[in-house]
């Protein structure tokens, strides 16, 4: 495969993102994602790594 798709999560767009990755997980999709989260709470200024 060529390269991964990016996912962006932030806490405000998905509140409980480990469902998310579980739900890509049980798909058999999880390898196609690269995730990025993103926290977007007042007072941080810069995008959260890769986990």
């Amino acid at each position: 495969m060529a390269e991964k798709l990016a996912l962006y999560t932030s806490p405000s767009a998905f509140p409980n993102p480990q469902r998310l990755r579980i739900f890509m997980h049980e798909k058999g999709i999880a390898d196609r994602f690269a995730e990025t989260v993103y926290d977007m709470s007042p007072g941080v200024s810069s995008a959260g790594g890769n986990t």
